[in-house]
């Protein structure tokens, strides 16, 4: 039989295996407390010695200066690269600059911090009691009020501001529907290559007018089937307008379109704002100048008026007078006996377009 162990070398047996269990349970937990310790000094010089920021690049920016981006956005040379939101610093340079529309900050390990900005675009300029302001197509406020609007900008009236929005700040909620109907004729305006136009007039949204290069309003009446009347507007005005018609194209009814050259400056036309009749009644020609026709009398004098008739002297030879016959003679020609020219008929032009229906002209 095998010898039985005595209950004090059970005891023993036991008491070394929980003391060599309790040693590795120290080992595990003293390279734990070294392993934090370790990575928390790294982290610690990371963030104060390791990683400094050397150089702060700026792109995209010609309106603003280098310096005073990097200021604004709270970044300097010094700094720990990792010590910094990349998204918070690049909303302070839009919340801080109106003429900047987005601001991307990234880091560039080890050393650098690259900004790279996009700048809005003056794209309308609305009429307020003050002036004008100066937006950007998501309808930020970049500019403003000005006297006048920048060259080659249409001039957007009927937009009810209470106040003078800041720059920077957006146009109100309550002005969302006719801003948003703006940035719809914009795009018909480009999509149908229709310029320059000078005014964009949205104060009756039923009754919407443009003013094509100061001389010609165009009536577009409501919303209905706008990107239909953009389209016929710029075809009736490709093919029917020159340049010194000055008068009314009403496109407001579909299919109706009508061309009248009219006094463009009569209150039954057109209500232009007062801030606006002077510069355009002393631009612009009032209407196309008409040749008066002489008197029918001028045409036909009597036969008393006539002057005597000179003694009958020979007729000198016309080039093309006489004609050479086969046998080599010369034979006289007269001018009724001539070939005549067949006359050319005109070519009329026609839209590409069978959609449009026949333009309906009424003279002034």
């Amino acid at each position: 039989m095998g010898r039985k162990k005595s209950p004090v070398g059970q005891r023993s047996h036991s008491a070394a295996a929980r003391r060599r269990k309790k040693n590795e349970r120290k080992y595990a937990f003293t390279c734990c407390v070294v392993l934090l310790l370790l990575l928390s000094v790294g982290a610690a010089l990371s963030l104060t010695v390791f990683f400094p920021i050397e150089t702060i690049s700026v792109s995209g920016s010609t309106r603003y200066a280098e310096g005073d981006l990097m200021e604004a956005s709270g970044l300097k040379t010094g700094d720990n690269i990792l010590c910094f939101r990349a998204s918070a610093a690049g909303d302070r340079l839009v919340e801080r600059f109106p003429y900047i529309e987005r601001a991307r900050v990234t880091r560039v390990f080890p050393d650098t911090v690259s900004i790279q900005v996009t700048e809005s675009e003056v794209n309308t300029a609305i009429e307020t009691d003050e002036g004008y302001l100066l937006l950007s197509e998501r309808g930020r406020i970049l500019e403003g009020p000005n006297p006048y609007p920048p060259d080659g900008c249409p001039r957007i009236i009927g937009f009810h501001l209470s106040g003078t929005p800041a720059p920077g700040s957006y146009l109100p909620k309550t002005e969302q529907e006719r801003f948003d109907l703006l940035r719809e004729i914009e795009a018909g305006l480009r999509e149908n290559e229709l310029s320059p136009i000078s005014v964009i007039d949205l104060r009756d949204l039923i009754e919407m007018r443009l003013l094509y290069d100061g001389r010609l309003a165009i009536k577009l009446g409501s919303r209905i089937d706008l990107p239909y009347k953009l389209r016929a507007a710029a075809e009736v005005i490709r093919l029917s307008v020159d340049s010194k018609t000055v008068g009314t194209l009403d496109v407001s009814v579909r299919p109706t379109m009508r061309l009248r050259e009219i006094n463009l400056y009569a209150a039954d036309v057109w209500p232009f704002p007062e801030s606006m009749r002077g510069d355009y009644e002393r631009a612009i020609p009032k209407i196309r100048p008409t040749v008066p026709k002489p008197p029918e009398a001028s045409l036909s004098a009597p036969a008393e008026s006539l002057p005597p008739a000179s003694p009958k002297q020979p007729e000198a030879e016309l080039p093309g007078s006489k004609a050479e016959t086969p046998g080599g003679e010369a034979e006289e020609v007269s001018p009724s006996e001539a070939p005549e020219e067949a006359p050319q008929e005109e070519e009329e032009e026609t839209s590409d377009d069978e959609e449009l229906p026949p333009l309906t002209v009424i003279e002034a």
